[in-house]
């Protein structure tokens, strides 16, 4: 009982800590891009981002980026209101990028690397 509840917890405490690491690693990475621009800031989060490559619509970054091997989401996720007064919303919303316990850092630095990649080919390395 007891032990196997505290196993369990520590599990859990292991796969959170995870990926809140990965999260902050595809947060600064994104910070560094001058060409992107992250949605949202809540001080707690899932690990979630929205976010917008600079004279791309979300949906074709996120066939780029789906090409590439990614599995992420573009448009509102449901968060109209959100979208609609961010401006956002009649040019598509947001790419949505997660992060889960599964994810690895590698794949956190080969989504930027792609990111750059796609960018480069648009000339979209600055805002």
């Amino acid at each position: 009982g007891r032990r196997r509840r505290a196993r369990l917890r520590a599990g859990l405490a292991a796969a959170q800590a995870h990926e809140d690491a990965l999260l902050e690693r595809l947060l600064a990475g994104l910070a560094e891009r001058p060409a992107v621009t992250v949605y949202g800031s809540p001080a707690r989060r899932c690990p979630t981002v929205s976010f917008r490559l600079a004279g791309m619509s979300p949906e074709a970054t996120q066939k780029a980026l789906g090409a590439a091997g990614f599995c992420l989401s573009a448009g509102d996720y449901y968060a109209y209101e959100y979208f609609q007064l961010m401006g956002l919303r009649d040019s598509g919303g947001a790419v949505r990028a997660s992060i889960y316990h599964y994810n690895t850092a590698d794949e956190v630095d080969r989504l930027l690397t792609e990111l750059d990649a796609v960018a480069d080919r648009g000339g979209r390395m600055v805002r």
